[in-house]
């Protein structure tokens, strides 16, 4: 299932960090294209235009497979590259980072900097709350009163994510991984007597993690 799992941010984030006087403020957030990218990076800038640096690093793949990162203006491989390291090592696509430096007045040296840089990236991406996705299809389950909470409990048991409506029967829309639709339909089937009412609703995608902990980051490192 890991090729087929694409690991993301579930939300946007800002950070502070301060290394010798210097200050990194780190921003992180889920992007689906290139341009939605550069148009977060751009928006940054604006906001901190009195800065002089604005480090960043993006990663698409929902509109084909694309990457950048700017060192913008600090010394070659300071910087934009650890900043991209974080989003590899974590598997992270379809985000974007960009740190913002304050320069404190004490020069960090390069190996300072790319450490500095790196942690700023790795803080804003734990903020950011990784989450891992999966595809799926969606399908609604209409039952008897009397078999609803059987059937919810087998669904939830199974793994599915499920959300129910009461209406003049129980609707249960169901998703669940793509390829494993046949055993959701047995299970509709076994559960109800053949019963269940189930109609397709189409495609997308279910996370099957609730949040990565920012531990995993550190753990890529390590591997």
């Amino acid at each position: 299932m890991e090729d087929k799992v694409r690991r993301t941010l579930s939300s946007s984030s800002r950070i502070e960090l301060e290394v010798k006087k210097s200050l990194f403020i780190g921003f992180a957030c889920p992007v689906e294209s290139p341009e939605q990218a550069q148009d977060f990076v751009r928006d940054i800038r604006a906001r901190f235009k009195d800065a002089k640096h604005h480090v960043y690093a993006w990663r698409t793949s929902l509109s084909g497979s694309a990457q950048k990162h700017s060192d913008d203006g600090e010394p070659q491989g300071t910087a934009g590259m650890p900043v991209m390291d974080v989003l590899v090592r974590g598997r992270i696509d379809d985000a974007a980072i960009v740190v913002v430096r304050y320069f404190g007045g004490i020069l960090l040296g390069t190996g300072g900097l790319a450490r500095a840089y790196s942690e700023a990236a790795e803080n804003a991406v734990r903020a950011a709350n990784p989450i891992e996705l999966v595809p799926a299809l969606c399908f609604n389950v209409v039952v008897d009163y009397a078999q609803s909470d059987k059937l919810k409990y087998a669904f939830e048991k199974a793994g599915y994510v499920v959300e129910t409506k009461y209406e003049d029967k129980p609707i249960h829309r169901v998703m669940c991984e793509r390829g494993d639709e046949e055993v959701f339909r047995q299970l509709c089937l076994d559960m109800t007597a053949g019963g269940a009412i189930i109609t397709f609703e189409g495609s997308a995608e279910m996370n099957i993690t609730s949040t990565v902990q920012g531990k995993d980051i550190d753990d890529e490192r390590a591997r």
